[in-house]
């Protein structure tokens, strides 16, 4: 990976919680954006955003992101979490 971020790696984090009673606080991610945000990064069931595929041969420096997070309620309740990785390729 030339010293660059392993597939795994966590860039981020969203936080989030739910004052509900359980089991209607329970949260659940995912990852949309824009371009090629998603084929290379992910969101885990704890917040964390996680590289997904090498970025090794990808030539986009900045990717902009949203993390959709859902309750469990009926009908669950979303907030949208925005951002932007920036990445320095190092050839």
């Amino acid at each position: 990976q030339d010293g660059g971020a392993q597939v795994g790696t966590v860039v981020g984090r969203v936080v989030a919680s739910d004052r509900d009673d359980a089991p209607f606080n329970f949260l659940s991610y995912e990852m949309t954006g824009d371009g090629s945000a998603p084929i290379f990064f992910d969101v885990n069931a704890n917040g964390n955003i996680v590289v997904k595929s090498s970025l090794a041969d990808d030539t986009t420096t900045d990717y902009d992101i949203r993390v959709i997070v859902r309750d469990s309620g009926r009908p669950p309740k979303t907030a949208t979490a925005t951002g932007k990785i920036i990445t320095t390729k190092n050839r």
